[in-house]
């Protein structure tokens, strides 16, 4: 993040936090979509460093008390140039609370409710190893 500023919207109760990022060209959909297109494989050096990066960036937030709640390729931002990624659309993320599990119910399809389930699977064996 470079700079963070709050803007009032049209109404008193509506506030605005926006957020300027540094520019990333592309997202890891676009990334995996134009190997796809290629017809090439994802090469698996890039895909450890792209994975390390977003656990590691996972673990920063998670130590924050941050749930993000809307991981998905769209939300990964990539530069091919300089390798490296960022997780950007904090839109969905909550404020974790001590001792509760996250399971959200709200507007969310089935494969967001998979995805939920896999995150306390994760919470929960990290709780394990730590």
């Amino acid at each position: 993040m470079k700079y963070a500023f709050i803007t009032n919207g049209d109404t008193e109760d509506e506030v605005y936090l926006n957020v300027v990022m540094d520019y990333f060209p592309e997202n890891l959909y676009q990334t995996i979509e134009s190997y796809t297109k290629k017809r090439q494989y994802f090469p698996n050096n890039l895909a450890k460093l792209y994975a390390y990066q977003m656990f590691r960036g996972l673990a920063y937030i998670k130590g924050l008390g941050i749930c993000h709640r809307d991981i998905k390729p769209q939300n990964i931002l990539i530069n091919n140039s300089s390798l490296t990624l960022k997780i950007c659309d904090f839109g969905s993320a909550k404020q974790l609370q001590e001792g509760i599990k996250i399971f959200f119910v709200e507007r969310i399809s089935y494969f967001e409710k998979v995805k939920q389930i896999l995150l306390i699977f994760v919470q929960d064996i990290t709780e394990l190893l730590n």
